[in-house]
Order: structure tokens, then C-alpha cells, then sequence
């Protein structure tokens, strides 16, 4: 069970959670042309992923593995889809979401 900020946390086809340190862990930015990103999970549950990249030969390749993780991990009803952007606006705080739950 999870408590207090479910916003943070993306719910997966089977019912369960996936938190923010998952999601980081899974994707692992910084590895290859991926900076950042976030997630938003739509109250359908499908994913919306927005990236921050570095121009690389492999920017692409990383795209599709980024699409193909969280597929894999979230179980979406549909295939996400993701969108490269120069940046992702930060909270109030100056904090990344990396995870966001529309419901």
C-alpha cells in the first residue's frame, strides 16, 4: 500500500506501484543521451514521457529503449508515447518530478 503522495507514484497493469526511484533506476539518465525526464500518467492510464537528451548518433536507439522499459514495466494500455524537449519545467521548489499521476 502506498501513502501520502500518490502523485509521485505511476500505477502499473497489475495493480501495483512503480516510485520515482524505480523509474530512475530503470531508465538510468545520464547512461546514454538521456539527461532527464518525466513521466505522466494519464487518469487512462496510458504514459506520456518527455526526455531531455544530448545530441547523440544514438539519441533515437534511446528514445525507443526509454518507450520500451516503461512499457515493459508499467503496462500501459497503450504503447506510451515521448516527446523530446529542451527542458522540463521544475516545481515551485526547484525539484524534477520525475513521475506524475493525473487522476
Amino acid at each position: 500500500r502506498v501513502a501520502g503522495r500518490t502523485k509521485d507514484f505511476l500505477r502499473t497493469g497489475d495493480g501495483g506501484w512503480l516510485s520515482p526511484g524505480e523509474a530512475v533506476d530503470a531508465v538510468d539518465p545520464g547512461r546514454n543521451s538521456v539527461i532527464d525526464f518525466q513521466v505522466v500518467q494519464k487518469p487512462d492510464r496510458n504514459l506520456d514521457i518527455l526526455v531531455v537528451q544530448r545530441d547523440d548518433a544514438s539519441a533515437e536507439a534511446d528514445r525507443a529503449a526509454v518507450v520500451e522499459t516503461l512499457d515493459r514495466i508499467v503496462n500501459p494500455p497503450e504503447t506510451p508515447t515521448i516527446r523530446r524537449v529542451d527542458h522540463i519545467p521544475l516545481t515551485p521548489g526547484g525539484k524534477l518530478r520525475t513521475l506524475v499521476a493525473e487522476r
